[in-house]
């Protein structure tokens, strides 16, 4: 069981670097989806944060919550930061949407 979640870890964390990359190189390379693909990316980073961490702390249980000065406790609270910090990954993707309409990211 556990060397299956690792695999299932892997894999997204492994799909989440290949969406930065992607982003990064369609910013490089000035392509009209570039904002979009990098807007996208940051709030999938934030998703996939979480979602590793909540998945290790099921692994090791009870300690990585109990432990003092647990690395895991201070992943999980920095992780979920990430979706209430601005821009939040709703702000993100409703500048995805906006960036794909092309319509103005502040607009109304």
């Amino acid at each position: 069981m556990l060397q299956h979640r690792l695999g299932t870890l892997w894999a997204v964390v492994e799909r989440t670097r290949l969406l930065i990359h992607s982003a990064a190189e369609r910013g490089d390379q000035g392509e009209a989806t570039a904002l979009a693909a990098l807007c996208s990316a940051k709030a999938e980073v934030a998703d996939c944060v979480v979602h590793v961490v909540n998945e290790a702390m099921t692994l090791v249980g009870g300690r990585g919550y109990s432990e003092s000065g647990s690395p895991l406790f201070r992943h999980l609270r920095d992780a979920r930061a990430a979706h209430v910090m601005s821009p939040t990954t709703d702000i993100l993707r409703t500048w995805v949407g906006r960036a794909l309409l092309d319509l103005p990211l502040l607009g109304d």
